[in-house]
């Protein structure tokens, strides 16, 4: 009984307020759940992935946040993040989210991992039909929080029609020009 009381806690913790929930909305974002799904859960369901090189990284068990998530479609990636180490770009995603919470109180904005994203993307993609990291955005990548087994970060983006979405990493250290972060707004420090 005590596991089910928890579990409900963590599900309420993970939900916006309905003020802030208006103010996301007003603000341009729109707001989807994240189900705790894998990129295994999502290949089986026959989700496109465009590569596999991650097969053995030992992340496509790694199942993304259970929670509500919101993004702003107008603006998915963060200005000027691209062309940044890792540690410079969660530097500007700290800044961001800091502003954000002045406006819209309640909420921060995190980079996700890449299961978080993989969801994300064909959560928006049945509700839209349009396909975060695709055509609209240069075909670019967000850097994830998703570590690879080779000192690097794991990089989601360039959906392409006919080939899906694609995983690859990157050096922590490197920086590239169509290599961004896309804000993950959640519930400021869920219980």
């Amino acid at each position: 009984m005590v596991e089910k009381i928890r579990t409900v806690q963590v599900e309420q913790a993970g939900a916006f307020l309905d003020e802030t929930r208006l103010a996301l909305t007003r603000a341009g974002a729109l707001i989807y759940p994240l189900t705790g799904l894998s990129v295994a859960d999502l290949k089986r369901a026959g989700k496109p992935f465009w590569t596999g090189w991650y097969r053995g990284q030992g992340f496509e068990d790694l199942r993304s946040r259970q929670c509500e998530a919101a993004v702003f479609p107008n603006q998915l990636l963060l200005p000027a993040s691209n062309r940044r180490s890792f540690e410079e770009q969660q530097k500007l995603m700290v800044e961001f989210s800091q502003a954000l919470g002045r406006r819209i109180p309640g909420v921060m904005a995190v980079i996700g991992s890449v299961a978080d994203y993989a969801e994300l993307v064909f959560v928006h993609l049945a509700a839209t039909g349009q396909s975060l990291f695709g055509a609209d955005w240069g075909y670019s990548y967000t850097r994830t929080t998703t570590p690879t087994g080779d000192n690097g970060i794991a990089l989601i983006g360039r959906f392409t029609p006919n080939g899906g979405l694609n995983i690859c990493g990157y050096n922590a250290g490197g920086s590239l020009n169509n290599v961004w972060v896309a804000p993950l707004i959640v519930v400021e420090n869920p219980i």
